[in-house]
């Protein structure tokens, strides 16, 4: 499952329990400071939209926060 924000501040789900969705990464390194990075997703229904989004309640005991990284510590 996927959860993120847009820069309207708009909630959006992807996935769910026990049927994710198939993920797909791929990085590509084209020239001296160049790094591509794609990240592809499908999904067995369309994206739902979240009409409120609390991080704070959903992730309670988890180190979590909005930034990109690729580590998450749960």
């Amino acid at each position: 499952m996927a959860i993120w924000l847009d820069r309207n501040g708009h909630a959006y789900l992807a996935g769910e329990p026990g049927n994710g969705f198939r993920l797909e990464i791929s990085r590509t390194i084209g020239a001296l400071n160049y790094v591509q990075v794609t990240a592809k997703a499908r999904n067995w229904h369309p994206t739902w939209f979240l009409e409120t989004f609390d991080s704070a309640s959903i992730f309670a005991d988890v180190d979590f926060d909005l930034s990109f990284d690729i580590s998450f510590n749960a």
